[in-house]
């Protein structure tokens, strides 16, 4: 292991390094965001971090003539780390951090100031912005816009890109921390549908399938399966839990990233929700994500989330956790019929709350395994 200022050191005033290093050592601990469970040590190497930044931020910068990187996600975070400060060094551009932590009023105001042309963020991030009055700064220099880090729903998507008219186009990028983080992503090539409803398609030399989560086979074209990567990004492991390592990364290589999704004929991806987080009501397969991006569509709902609990009957029922837009007068019986006739009767929440927010990492990912702790304890008969 050698510290950042012992490498600065080490450089001898021609650049040439006297401190040789291997492109498979590891140079980075990232532990997980732990949004399903307790956050575990991804260890990545030099040529996981390097290659995904090189070739991530190929697609970001293609056809730009400025790259100047308007990085909200922290540095702790590959996100940040490697989609951003990385990807902006690969690529010869400016990164501009805009505040220590996030903080919607900066991130606009350095956009405007150091005339910014790329901006990452998390849905999160993009809410409290587009929520910050944008059209009261200069933001006309933005070309490219970088959503990621978690789920991106469709409407936060297209309320984004109103606020930003200048961008040309919004990537949604998908991945994981195990995979240094980014599988695939959507560019500025792709139709509006494409753009808009699926996480794009591999990065470039990476490898991507669909499994069936039963058999391990793989799926047929438009059907739901475990989602597996292969190639440059994947991590050597999880720091001292070889039993982790293996539950996710089986003998042929391939990451198992415990997410559904379908893949059409053209190689995109969709996401249909997290294996864990899938819910068998009466012998039903729901994934929680189909009602939650139908569910905020509704005018007084501005964040909802879907969680399953046993029941007696039917194995497991539904619970929804929705926070209402302000001054709202939306009572459960009222989002029941918004749902009745619009989505199966056998999706439709029994079970509703509402809330002033979701439990939270510091990131601002929503931690669903403790909204599901909650509505345990909140329906145990």
């Amino acid at each position: 292991m050698i510290r950042f200022n012992e490498f600065i050191n080490s450089f001898d005033g021609n650049n040439n390094m006297n401190t040789a290093f291997d492109f498979d050592e590891p140079i980075n601990i990232q532990f997980t965001s732990g949004t399903t469970g307790a956050p575990k040590a991804a260890v990545l190497s030099h040529h996981n971090i390097t290659q995904n930044a090189y070739f991530f931020g190929k697609l970001i910068t293609e056809g730009l003539t400025s790259n100047i990187f308007c990085v909200i996600p922290p540095l702790y975070h590959c996100f940040g780390s490697v989609c951003g400060s990385i990807g902006a060094t690969a690529h010869k551009g400016t990164l501009v951090l805009p505040s220590p932590i996030h903080n919607a009023i900066e991130t606009l105001k350095a956009i405007e100031k150091y005339k910014c042309s790329v901006v990452f963020g998390t849905p999160t991030m993009f809410i409290d912005i587009v929520n910050s009055n944008p059209q009261n700064f200069n933001t006309s220099s933005l070309k490219q816009g970088i959503m990621g880090g978690s789920i991106c729903p469709k409407h936060i998507l297209e309320k984004t890109m109103k606020a930003f008219p200048s961008c040309r186009h919004f990537m949604v990028g998908y991945g994981t921390t195990e995979c240094s983080p980014v599988i695939s992503a959507t560019t500025r090539h792709d139709s509006a549908k494409q753009g808009l409803e699926t996480i794009g398609r591999p990065l470039e030399l990476l490898e991507t399938k669909i499994v069936n989560t039963t058999t391990g086979e793989i799926c047929p074209i438009g059907e739901a399966g475990e989602i597996c990567s292969r190639g440059h990004n994947v991590f050597s492991g999880y720091w001292n839990q070889k039993d982790k390592t293996d539950e996710v990364i089986d003998k042929n290589k391939w990451y198992h990233t415990g997410d559904i999704g379908t893949m059409d004929e053209l190689g995109y991806i969709s996401m249909c929700g997290r294996l864990k987080e899938m819910i068998i009501k009466g012998g039903e397969n729901i994934y929680p994500r189909e009602i939650e991006e139908f569910i905020i569509k509704h005018d007084e709902v501005f964040d909802v989330q879907v969680v399953g609990i046993p029941d007696e009957r039917l194995g497991e029922d539904l619970v929804a956790f929705v926070i209402k837009t302000p001054n709202s007068t939306l009572d459960k019986d009222s989002l029941r019929s918004y749902c009745k006739g619009k989505i199966s009767d056998y999706k439709i929440p029994r079970n509703i709350e509402f809330v002033d927010d979701f439990p939270r990492t510091v990131t601002g990912k929503i931690q669903k395994f403790k909204l599901k702790q909650i509505a345990q304890q909140m329906y145990d008969k």
